[in-house]
């Protein structure tokens, strides 16, 4: 039996890549801290599944359960106010700034969702943390591997994230990451780099990307989608410098290519609901 009553402790890895990454974060220092097992499970089923399922595995081999436990979990998670499974079952938000806090007593099986933005967290595991997440840069399609070079080969690289979608209209994430907040950041970035840089765009509407920032100066790469997403990931963190949308896909791809002289340009805050405190202290907010 765990330290807080449960018997069965599952580690909920849900929604987009990003979010993945961070989940997985928090279940792994959890376990290291309490010694516990927890069960790493990637619901199949929406609304906790979306986007292209679970990536983990095939990007960084980390495993998660298999079908029919899988399936088992999914009942149990689905019907845990049921007045009679409720007995039994129980399920908790996990906070990473509360990773040692004592844990609340548990029902036997017990679902734990997690995954938020405490920068604490990574900045003090930022060495673990780029040994856990190594991108494959073998598993490229052609045309990503032909803008790595290019990248990787331009000092004055900067990545450009927007991401539209399914933010447009979102009562907690729209309205942060404004044109305005581009141009600024943009502008911002060009008084900051004594060079003349290039801005590499990353956007699951590059024909409004297109649109607003024109093609001088602007690069777009407009290879990669559905299973192929993550590569813009892995294409973000190898840009020099970069200008973040308010995702966890776009958090990712500068952390993860954060290094001496990088500058990451940040909007206000990650959503509606938060002051933008969970940003690292090196990046630079900008106004929207």
């Amino acid at each position: 039996m765990a330290k807080d009553g449960s018997l069965l402790r599952i580690g909920v890895i849900f929604y987009g890549l990003g979010n993945q990454m961070m989940s997985y974060l928090y279940y792994k220092a959890r376990t290291e801290l309490t010694g516990e097992k927890i069960y790493l499970w990637a619901p199949r089923y929406k609304p906790l599944a979306d986007h292209n399922g679970y990536e983990l595995y095939r990007l960084f081999g980390i495993k998660s359960v298999g079908c029919v436990r899988g399936w088992i979990f999914w009942q149990l998670y689905k019907h845990h106010k049921n007045r009679f499974v409720r007995h039994f079952v129980s399920v908790q938000r996990d906070s990473l700034s509360d990773l040692s806090a004592p844990r609340k007593a548990c029902k036997p099986i017990h679902f734990i969702m997690a995954g938020d933005k405490d920068k604490d967290f990574y900045i003090k595991r930022r060495e673990e943390i780029h040994q856990t997440y190594v991108f494959n840069a073998h598993l490229l399609n052609p045309e990503s591997k032909r803008w790595l070079n290019i990248i990787q080969h331009d000092a004055t690289s900067c990545s450009l994230h927007v991401r539209r979608g399914d933010y447009i209209g979102h009562p907690n994430f729209d309205g942060i990451c404004t044109l305005t907040y581009y141009h600024n950041a943009i502008a911002k970035m060009n008084n900051l780099v004594n060079e003349s840089i290039r801005f590499y765009v990353f956007s699951d509407d590059i024909a409004w990307c297109r649109k607003q920032f024109g093609n001088q100066g602007f690069h777009y790469v407009d290879c990669n989608s559905g299973k192929d997403s993550w590569q813009d990931m892995m294409l973000i963190s190898r840009c020099q410098h970069h200008i973040m949308a308010n995702s966890t896909f776009s958090w990712w791809g500068s952390f993860l290519g954060e290094k001496e002289g990088t500058i990451i340009i940040c909007p206000p805050r990650f959503s509606i609901r938060d002051n933008g405190e969970n940003y690292p202290p090196s990046w630079i907010r900008c106004p929207n």
